[in-house]
């Protein structure tokens, strides 16, 4: 959790200083092709799970469910057209019980200036002491975007689990999250909230 803040902090920090303004058609924060060519991807959001029942729970008492879901994304975006933008983040996140690392391509589709849809499909990974990662984890997020500062997410994501200490426990496990996310300026923002909350949540699950 830390690494992520520290991370979000420090890359959209310096990101804002090097590139304030459009720098050959490269911006901070996204536009349209009418307004840059290219923009980088700083986001990192706020998700809390749609499920609320937890998939297991073995002989530890190694609980397999997260209330929430803190993403973090750097990446690129180029617009081919008047509408549309292509690119790719690298993407971390945390879940209280596991640490993601994956790669997410993005499209994102321009209604208007100010308002878009963004789709990013990806791959992720992440290791655990009591669980083995059979495959990689899978992520689909649909978001609308607000004038590249805000928006509103769904990320539905599954994984495949093998337990180290229960012998032929197979899980699958799924997770559908809604929350906000904040992009360009405002990810810097987003997690310091998070992180409260997060700690918030997770004194109330101790009790």
């Amino acid at each position: 959790m830390k690494v992520i803040l520290c991370l979000t902090l420090a890359l959209c920090f310096t990101y804002s200083q090097v590139f304030p303004s459009e720098t050959q058609g490269l911006k901070f924060r996204g536009g349209p092709k009418t307004i840059c060519k290219a923009y980088f991807i700083c986001e990192s959001g706020f998700h809390l799970n749609l499920k609320s029942k937890p998939d297991f729970e073995d002989e530890n008492h190694v609980t397999i469910y997260d209330d929430f879901l803190l993403p973090l994304d750097l990446g690129y975006m180029r617009n081919i057209s008047k509408y549309i933008a292509v690119g790719a983040s690298g993407h971390l996140s945390f879940d209280g019980n596991f640490t993601r690392y994956g790669l997410r391509p993005r499209i994102q589709y321009w209604l208007k200036t100010n308002l878009a849809v963004n789709i990013s499909p990806g791959l992720y990974w992440f290791s655990n002491e009591s669980y083995k990662q059979v495959s990689p984890g899978k992520i689909l997020g649909l978001s609308v975007v607000f004038a590249e500062i805000i928006a509103l997410d769904f990320i539905y994501d599954s994984y495949k689990l093998n337990s180290k200490i229960v012998e032929d426990l197979n899980l699958n496990r799924e997770g559908y999250y809604l929350g906000i996310s904040g992009r360009s300026e405002s990810a810097v923002i987003v997690p310091v909230i998070a992180l409260g909350f997060a700690a918030f949540l997770q004194g109330l699950n101790n009790n």
